[in-house]
């Protein structure tokens, strides 16, 4: 709607989802963690349950406005409408790139969440809550970035702060393994969390900025698809990392490759 009816709005829409992104990663975990160190498994298990029915019935009453389409009566159905995301990305290359690029963070965000919380227990020899905290450290880092570097968004030249933002955050990760005490690890993540704000605030400009207003909302489906792949992709990948590489050494490769990427 903002791409249509006001575009200069977007880019401070962005800061603000971006913002609201970290909030939720933050809290979380956070809220994971005591959840399951006070009710136990099948308690997190129902209050996040329930959690998700609110967020559900919420949706329900938020009253959008009707497409142009659906107004002249020429409304395409979802799976056409998705069609036409994966059409513009195939013909933009660097569209292409830049989801790649941002489906990496949720493939971090999907590793951290397991990794965060065997290392808390297993190598830092701490509780559930400490695996919160651990956890929700990239998020506490991201809503920081996003909440003070929203100018971002405004400069011209998005694409060397990705790179830059990519690097630090792979160097952050690597250095996790060098850490056995909370504070340190949990400050690492949150710096990385801080760079992985920028790559997805700039990342986000950058796509609206190549994509045409009428058919930005569908690219950001296929985007917000690839993100929810990511996370699962991560979740995959981190017990293939401990088992190949140790619980010590696991945040190293896990680094390196957003680095190089």
């Amino acid at each position: 709607e903002l791409a249509r009816a006001q575009p200069e709005r977007l880019a401070a829409a962005t800061s603000l989802s971006t913002v609201i992104d970290g909030f939720v990663a933050c809290l979380g975990p956070l809220v994971g963690g005591i959840a399951f160190e006070a009710m136990g498994a099948r308690g997190a298990v129902l209050l996040a349950a329930g959690l998700a029915l609110i967020a559900t019935v919420s949706c329900l009453s938020l009253g959008l406005p009707r497409s142009p389409e659906a107004e002249a009566g020429e409304e395409v159905s979802t799976f056409r409408a998705a069609l036409a995301g994966f059409s513009v990305l195939r013909s933009s290359p660097a569209s292409i790139v830049l989801l790649v690029i941002m489906s990496l963070e949720f493939v971090i965000t999907g590793a951290v969440d397991i990794l965060g919380v065997a290392y808390a227990q297993d190598q830092l020899g701490l509780g559930d809550t400490a695996a919160g905290l651990v956890v929700a450290g990239p998020g506490i880092g991201t809503l920081i970035g996003a909440s003070v570097l929203t100018g971002v968004a405004q400069r011209r030249y998005l694409a060397a702060f990705i790179a830059g933002a990519a690097v630090v955050q792979g160097l952050l990760f690597a250095s996790t393994a060098l850490w056995h005490q909370l504070v340190p690890v949990v400050l690492a993540l949150a710096v990385a969390g801080v760079a992985g704000a920028v790559t997805i605030l700039a990342g986000r400009t950058l796509l609206q900025r190549t994509t045409a207003d009428q058919v930005l909302a569908r690219v950001f489906a296929v985007q917000e698809s690839a993100s929810l792949l990511g996370l699962a992709l991560g979740a995959i990948l981190a017990p293939r990392l401990i088992e190949s590489v140790g619980l010590a050494r696991c945040w190293i490769p896990l680094g390196l490759a957003v680095a190089a990427i």
